[in-house]
């Protein structure tokens, strides 16, 4: 396994930046909050959602070919900003390169996030945040968000991920 920081290069910027005030955003954040308004209401979606202790994820498998080739990379950066608005900082960006079993080359794209420790306002109580892109032979896979709640420090009631999911799709 390889572990390095994620860095954008001057060339991705520019390209997430125009994707954010482009149609393509507006038109894949409605694809997901489709897809997140069926699990809701069916269950039966590409989510997953799991639960265990002070910890909630959320995970979207992604449909083959079916978006373009940046676009789950822009996704991730753009939740990551999302979150830096209301309070958060970025803690860490990284990526890890690992060979599976059969030499399937995986790749993680990782954002973690903490909210300001003076600055904790109750729109910020999702807990520390963990954005992850994973990909195998450059096709995006899922991507998965992890709270990890603090509440008994904070004194404040975590809020629900259908509150982050509405969050980052609005």
């Amino acid at each position: 396994m390889v572990q390095e920081g994620l860095i954008r290069d001057e060339i991705f910027l520019a390209e997430l930046e125009q994707w954010k005030n482009s149609g393509a955003k507006m038109a894949f954040l409605w694809k997901i909050r489709e897809e997140f308004e069926l699990f809701l209401t069916q269950g039966q979606t590409e989510f997953i959602e799991l639960e265990k202790n002070d910890k909630h994820a959320m995970v979207y498998f992604f449909p083959m070919d079916e978006w373009e080739d940046n676009e789950a990379d822009f996704f991730i950066d753009y939740i990551k900003d999302r979150f830096i608005s209301i309070g958060y900082y970025k803690y860490m960006s990284d990526q890890k390169s690992e060979f599976l079993d059969g030499g399937l080359k995986q790749i993680t794209f990782r954002h973690y996030l903490k909210p300001w420790p003076v600055d904790i306002k109750p729109e910020s109580n999702y807990g520390n945040i963990s954005i992850e892109l994973i990909k195998q032979k450059n096709n995006t896979r899922f991507i998965r968000l992890l709270c990890t709640y603090y509440s008994e420090r904070l004194s404040l009631k975590p809020k629900s991920i259908e509150n982050l999911m509405e969050f980052i799709l609005s």
